[in-house]
Parts: structure tokens; C-alpha cells; sequence
């Protein structure tokens, strides 16, 4: 099998449809949790997004509550530059993911839900973390070929928390918040 060159940047892009709550928080939470001394660039899209839009408030406030830095959020629509440069692509339902393939077939081994990459990274990562963009794109292949292993339910879908109360953002922060958590503990080795 023929190795990919690897990306002399490692980019991670969160995906949701509008880009005013889900993915900026996942941005968000990456962002904050992997520093910049990683070098990992991390992105946000939506498939549908109102581009230029403002970031969700309730979604802003959770950002800040769980550390992310909402400041700078707007809203952008997902397209062939994020889509060609990207290490991984995370969407927040695998009704997402399935359009966001169909749409950039050549995407497909490097897209997963943000729940299903989670487990599959927790399960796989090596021992020490991930250390350079070549270790990365090595895990991301493996994570393709094993994801299998990361059965998905409808409940692992990040609800959409848009004209939600309180309780749903809560519910959904704190969703976002734990894959980010085990993706990152995973990267980083601990």
C-alpha cells in the first residue's frame, strides 16, 4: 500500500450545518485543550452555514464555562480549501458525515462523527500520544479501517441545540465537551 505524503500541518475541521453552535464549540474546545504548542490547526464549517453569522450566545456562553474562546466565531460555509487541507474532518451526526462524503467523495476515509472518532481514537491511540503530522494521518488511517469497531446508535448524534432551552445546550455542551476530552487525552497521551 502506497503511504500518503504526510501534511507538514496536522488541520482538524469540525463540521455542523450552520456553524453557530456545534462545530465553533468543538473548535472551540480543541483549540483550547491542544494548544497551540501542538501544532495542530483547528477549523470550523457548516455544510448550510449563514456565512458570516454570529456564534449561537448559549453556545458562546458554554464555550467560555468549559474553556474554549468563542471571541473571534463566525459562521462559514464548508468547501473544497477546508475539505483538501484537512487531517480529519468531524461532523456532529452521521447524517453529516453521509452528506458531507457524498458531497467531497474524496473525503471519506478522513471523515467521522465527532463520537465515533472519539472511540475510535481512545481505543487506538498509541501509548505516548500523537507526536508529528505523520503519526496523525497514520492514526486517522487506522481509525478508517477500524471503524467498525465504533458502532453508532442515533443517540450518538450531537443534537441540534438551535431554538433549544437551556437543558439542551447544557446537554449538548457537555456531550461536545466529553468526546473533545477523550480525543485530546488520547492525542496528547494521557
Amino acid at each position: 500500500m502506497i503511504r500518503p505524503s504526510a501534511p507538514e500541518v496536522v488541520r482538524i475541521v469540525a463540521v455542523c450545518t450552520g456553524n453557530v453552535c456545534r462545530s465553533p464549540l468543538a473548535e472551540q474546545l480543541l483549540r483550547a485543550r491542544l494548544g497551540t504548542e501542538t501544532g495542530v490547526e483547528i477549523a470550523s464549517a457548516g455544510l448550510a452555514a449563514p456565512a458570516g453569522a454570529s456564534m449561537d450566545p448559549t453556545s458562546s456562553e458554554w464555550s467560555r464555562r468549559l474553556g474554549g474562546d468563542p471571541r473571534a466565531a463566525v459562521a462559514k460555509q464548508l468547501g473544497p480549501e477546508l475539505i483538501d487541507g484537512a487531517t480529519v474532518l468531524l461532523t456532529m451526526t452521521a447524517a453529516q458525515r453521509d452528506d458531507l462524503v457524498r458531497t467531497f467523495p474524496a473525503a471519506l476515509l478522513r471523515t467521522f462523527t465527532l463520537v465515533e472518532f472519539a472511540r475510535l481514537i481512545t481505543a487506538n491511540a498509541p501509548e505516548g500520544g500523537v507526536t508529528s503530522p505523520r503519526g496523525w494521518v497514520d492514526l486517522v488511517q487506522q481509525c478508517s479501517r477500524l471503524r467498525h469497531q465504533a458502532v453508532l446508535s442515533p443517540q450518538d448524534d450531537v443534537l441540534d441545540p438551535i431554538g433549544g432551552d437551556d437543558r439542551t445546550h447544557e446537554r449538548v455542551a457537555r456531550e461536545i465537551d466529553g468526546a473533545v476530552e477523550a480525543i485530546c487525552g488520547a492525542v496528547l497521551g494521557r
